[in-house]
């Protein structure tokens, strides 16, 4: 299970998560990540294992230097999966014995530009899972290093830094709620308002292990969203290479349907 990463979204499944023979785990870190169940620092050094920090947030100049006493710090990391490019200059500036895994929501769509952060020191890129399977795998041909490709999880769509549920309700004087179901154009989505802001996922879980065959640093199975016994279901489901998840709503996303605007807005027809 070395080529599976996990987000761990119950920190109480963990113990059972590693006897099920995985051995490479996410943590999405307290105060530096938004749309995960956070966890504070000293929760996660607690624990054992190839541990890996998500860092989605893009942050100010105040957290930025905070994060990096932080990042100084850490002793029994392994890596990190992080969006704001000033981690890449910190790590840099202090030579931090830290994989580093670029995660930058809908950018990696093609392996030129892939190709670029891997030659700035990336050691890995997650692809977007916003496009083909024909396009994946074209670009983890041409990809300098293995790449990273989530085959399991919600997709997160956007994030703003806005509380828009809280203005929602403001507006409309009514109740607020941090968590809820929206439908537009039908088209169905989850709306979650943390602390520093609001996230956006589709209602459907993108089912891409038709492409678990290909050649990657690691395989990233998102459990976000699920309850402790789904998650649970979930592992033990893809150890025993059991990818239907008939429990779940699934999809195979953009697999296998063109995405309609590229950048630009020139139609991929």
């Amino acid at each position: 299970m070395s080529n599976y990463l996990v987000l761990i979204n119950n920190l109480d499944n963990f113990n059972e998560i590693k006897e099920l023979g995985y051995t490479n785990f996410l943590f999405a870190l307290k105060e530096y990540s938004i749309g995960y169940n956070a966890i504070e620092v000293e929760e996660i050094n607690k624990l054992s294992g190839n541990k890996y920090l998500l860092i989605n947030r893009i942050l100010d100049s105040r957290e930025i230097r905070l994060l990096e006493d932080l990042l100084v710090s850490l002793t029994d990391i392994k890596g990190l999966v992080f969006e704001d490019l000033g981690i890449l200059k910190i790590v840099k500036k202090h030579n931090l014995p830290l994989e580093l895994i670029y995660f930058h929501n809908h950018a990696g769509t093609n392996y030129e530009t892939i190709n670029f952060w891997l030659n700035e020191g990336m050691d890995s890129v997650l692809i977007s899972n916003e496009i083909t399977a024909s396009e994946i795998n074209e670009i983890t041909s041409k990809a300098n290093k293995p790449l990273v490709l989530m085959v399991f999880g919600h997709n997160q769509i956007m994030y703003s830094r806005r509380s828009l549920l809280t203005n929602y309700a403001k507006y409309h004087q009514i109740d607020k709620k941090d968590k809820l179901a929206l439908e537009t154009n039908n088209n169905h989505f989850i709306v979650l308002e943390q602390e520093y802001g609001t996230v956006f996922y589709t209602k459907n879980i993108y089912n891409y292990f038709s492409l678990k065959n290909g050649q990657y640093r690691f395989m990233l199975v998102n459990t976000v969203l699920l309850s402790r016994e789904e998650e649970l279901k979930v592992l033990k489901d893809i150890k025993n290479e059991d990818y239907t998840f008939n429990y779940l709503d699934t999809s195979e996303g953009f697999l296998n349907t063109k995405t309609i605007f590229k950048l630009g807005g020139k139609s991929n027809e």
